[in-house]
């Protein structure tokens, strides 16, 4: 199976750990994905993408601007001569229309972060209308995707609420995976005792958006 997905910048975030699982499980499975990105972060220089076509589609767009970035690589994708079997897009359902058009047999998924218009309530008033425009065009391309892909049933809730006009049967909760890689030896998981027995070592909290809406202070108190 040809398996494409588009993530416009691969940053250092949930969603670009979220990507990099999604990637690696269909080249476990065997296969064949290409990821069309316009960046990917020297964050993960030391990943190994084996088995994985990078096409990044270098060309000078604003940093954030996923609607216009999500038509930029469909476009590309269009044009490239494939015929994907499945189609992975987050972050913008901007291209959703032009995709179906182009490859009506293939399925095309959309994994859904949360709904960006409930992300904005402290912004600028130009941003918050902004915002609120391009959710009203978004809940009509939604209904191209075949599946929309939730990271929580609170987030299913919360995305039936700006976008009622989708059909509750599209929505599926899938979990975002952890790297549980790195905290392997061999065939045996090390337990949580057993990591924390003998270590001195102070516990470091990374958080890189101090956004009134990702309510830091549950974070703080979880870790």
């Amino acid at each position: 199976m040809l398996v494409v997905i588009l993530h416009p910048e691969q940053w250092n975030g949930g969603s670009d750990r979220c990507t990099l699982g999604m990637i690696k499980h269909f080249v476990e499975l065997g296969h064949r994905v290409i990821w069309y990105t316009t960046m990917i972060d020297c964050y993960w220089n030391a990943e190994l993408f084996d088995n994985v076509e990078i096409r990044d589609v270098n060309f000078p767009l604003h940093p954030g601007d996923w609607w216009t970035q999500n038509i930029l690589l469909a476009w590309q994708l269009i044009f490239s001569g494939l015929v994907p079997d499945l189609v992975v897009i987050d972050h913008s359902a901007s291209c959703l229309p032009m995709l179906k058009w182009r490859f009506p047999q293939a399925k095309i998924l959309f994994y859904c972060h949360f709904p960006q218009q409930l992300v904005i309530p402290t912004r600028f008033f130009l941003y918050r209308w902004y915002s609120r425009m391009i959710g009203l065009i978004e809940g009509m391309l939604f209904q191209k995707a075949d599946l929309i892909m939730v990271n929580s049933h609170f987030t299913e809730s919360q995305f039936l609420r700006v976008m009622p006009e989708v059909n509750p049967s599209r929505l599926i909760v899938v979990y975002p995976p952890c790297n549980v890689d790195a905290i392997k030896t061999g065939d045996k998981a090390i337990s949580r005792k057993q990591r924390q027995h003998n270590n001195k070592r102070y516990t470091f909290l990374s958080m890189n958006r101090f956004w009134p809406e990702k309510k830091l202070d549950i974070i703080v108190k979880a870790a």
